[in-house]
This record gives C-alpha cells, structure tokens and sequence, in this order.
C-alpha cells in the first residue's frame, strides 16, 4: 500500500518509530476497529478528541475573508498542541491517544491520506503531524516504550 516503506508489511505496525496513518474511506464493519480515529465526526465516525477543528474550506479564524487550505489547516492544528503544550495538557492528551492507538499497533485513521511516520511522504494531515508527537515521545529506537 501507498504509504508502506518498500520490504515492510504494512501490519508492521509501532516498530523501530513507524506509526502509520491510514484513510478511512470506505472502512465499514470489523475494519473500523482495527484502527484509532484521529477525525472529526463523519460518515458514521465519531468524533475524536485528536481530530483537527480547522476544515479546508472555512473562514480562518485569525481573518475571516480567508479561507483555510490544507497547509493552513495544519499551521493552525500545529499552534493548537503548542498552545497545550504552553499549558501543561500536551503530554496527557498524547498519552491518551498512544493508550487509545495501543502504543502504535492500531494505525491512526482520518480521511486525508495514507503515510507512514518516517517514510518522507510530505506531511498533508495533522494524522502525521500526530504519529511524529507520538513517536517523539513514546518510542526509542529500538522498538515501543
């Protein structure tokens, strides 16, 4: 799969800092609990709490007559964890999502791509933006914490 670093199975998941992010069009069923939405409600996903409150398309919060593209939406996604940084909440907020993802063996699922942390697709969702926080502080070099 697009996404996959060539000679790794794609079920290789939370090994040596590779958590991947994987879109969830079309997932129906038993396939939906195999993954840790990272989204905002839609189509029958509920709402997660690590999903991006900034949508392509609406007005930018910071001036009203722009509206926010993809690179946008994560700028203000990434100010956002650096505002819950600032006020101690980041760290428990990660390790909630590296509980819920079961420290990297679920892959972390939204609507914008398929990556894989560390493989060098340019970085399209905050989905990627959270797989390098979680691998940054919860996984060494030699496999998961």
């Amino acid at each position: 799969p697009r996404g996959t670093p060539a000679g790794r199975d794609p079920g290789d998941i939370g090994v040596r800092g590779m958590i991947r992010v994987v879109n969830v069009k079309g997932m129906r069923g038993e396939a939906r609990d195999g993954v840790c939405y990272v989204g905002r409600g839609f189509a029958g996903w509920p709402a997660s709490p690590w999903g991006n409150p900034f949508r392509v398309g609406d007005a930018s919060p910071n001036n009203h007559a722009i509206r926010i593209d993809r690179e946008h939406a994560l700028e203000l996604f990434r100010d956002v964890c650096e505002a819950k940084a600032e006020g101690g909440t980041l760290d428990g907020w990660l390790a909630e999502l590296w509980e819920a993802c079961g420290h990297g063996a679920k892959p972390l699922g939204c609507w914008c791509c398929d990556a894989t942390h560390g493989d060098g697709p340019p970085v399209v969702c905050h989905g990627q933006v959270l797989a390098a926080m979680l691998a940054d502080r919860f996984q060494t070099k030699g496999g998961t914490t």
